[in-house]
């Protein structure tokens, strides 16, 4: 099962959850409000064209790898090679 097919829709709750752990819309709100702070910010990105579906990756494979970066980091580059979009981020440790 892929995290996207874990994703789920509360009948009583309109947030989607990720397998219980993850609230995409609570994560987002988080790193939206502190993006900007972090030692690898960029002044010529944005939150919206450049870093939300980074971090979108990384709260999505949390939830589908458990958190263990070395397991997953072939899937996750793999992952944001696919929705990165237009972001001028790159791959990098």
């Amino acid at each position: 099962m892929t995290a996207i097919d874990s994703w789920k829709e509360q009948e009583d709750d309109p947030v989607v959850h990720i397998d219980g752990r993850v609230d995409p819309r609570r994560e987002d709100a988080y790193w939206q409000s502190v993006y900007w702070a972090q030692p690898y910010y960029r002044a010529d990105c944005s939150y919206e064209d450049d870093y939300a579906s980074a971090y979108c990756v990384g709260y999505i494979g949390y939830a589908q790898y458990g958190g263990s970066f070395d397991d997953a980091e072939k899937s996750l580059c793999a992952n944001w090679l696919r929705i990165k979009g237009e972001s001028r981020l790159s791959i990098g440790r």
